[in-house]
């Protein structure tokens, strides 16, 4: 296959259009072009330096490791490569969003594939922890594609208690998603296993539910007494770092994980700091 490389100091004379703009520690997203070919830029340069830090030894190199295990998985965009120091290049995947669509605008066969992918996704040790409307395209032949992987994990080769432990939860959080989406767009098509498996409620969100209720809504009625002592967690959910508690919740199962990786990076960082300065996006074959 023949490659074309952009070097960093490139990334001046590549067209830019902003598609999100990342908050707190999320990179933001342009689209991008070059010589006719699309492709989505992920950049953390305009965050802040100890989360440019963090990103660049460590937040890239495994989302990017993720992609690489899901190459060939049909609806989940190819990494081309890193671009500089703070950014990587994905493939560009048009549609609109799944939260654009109402019920009974989707065929069936979307939900087969959309299922598909996360199934083969769980296959290959990766779960994707944050399957939602926004995260999910459909083209305008109603194929499905899952973006954003910032905030997945998958198992690796060696033996981690954490990551062991908690994949099944993370990956019965995918499915029930994915047919969360099935019971609001298509209730028709699901089958009464799907329906029992749906009803079945993990101990996170009954955490999660009762932390909301016993504890935020009460701490959240005190600020709004009192505005000038509001502590940090409470500022931050004000300012929408974190949507709600339960995502809270799944964040501090997540940082254990991460630590863990974080772990491993650090004993082969010594060995592992080649860092590729350029981009390659593939020409058309």
């Amino acid at each position: 296959m023949v490659r074309s490389y952009f070097p960093a100091e490139l990334l001046n004379g590549i067209n830019q259009s902003p598609l999100r703009k990342g908050r707190w520690v999320q990179a933001d997203v342009y689209l991008i072009s070059s010589n006719g070919k699309l492709g989505v830029l992920k950049d953390y340069s305009a965050r802040r330096f100890l989360i440019r830090v963090i990103a660049k030894f460590f937040l890239i190199d495994r989302e990017i490791s993720i992609y690489r295990r899901l190459n060939g998985v049909s609806g989940v965009p190819m990494v081309y490569g890193k671009l500089g120091k703070y950014g990587f290049v994905l493939e560009y995947k048009e549609g609109k969003t799944l939260s654009k669509f109402q019920p009974g605008q989707l065929p069936t066969q979307f939900f087969d594939q959309l299922g598909g992918i996360i199934t083969q996704m769980h296959q290959r040790g990766v779960v994707h922890c944050d399957i939602r409307r926004k995260n999910v395209l459909v083209s305008t032949e109603y194929m499905p594609s899952v973006i954003d992987f910032n905030t997945s994990f998958y198992k690796g080769k060696s033996y981690n208690l954490i990551s062991r432990l908690f994949f099944p939860i993370f990956r019965r959080l995918d499915r029930q998603a994915f047919l969360k989406f099935k019971s609001s767009l298509a209730p028709q098509l699901l089958t009464e296993r799907e329906r029992v498996y749906l009803e079945k409620e993990i101990l996170l969100h009954r955490l999660g539910r009762w932390f909301r209720k016993e504890v935020y809504r009460r701490l959240k009625r005190r600020w709004k007494k009192r505005k000038s002592h509001c502590l940090p967690a409470l500022y931050a959910w004000e300012k929408g770092y974190a949507s709600d508690t339960y995502n809270v919740l799944l964040n501090l199962v997540r940082g254990l994980m991460l630590k863990g990786y974080i772990l491993e990076k650090i004993i082969r960082i010594g060995i592992s700091l080649n860092i590729n300065h350029g981009l390659a996006i593939p020409d058309e074959k």
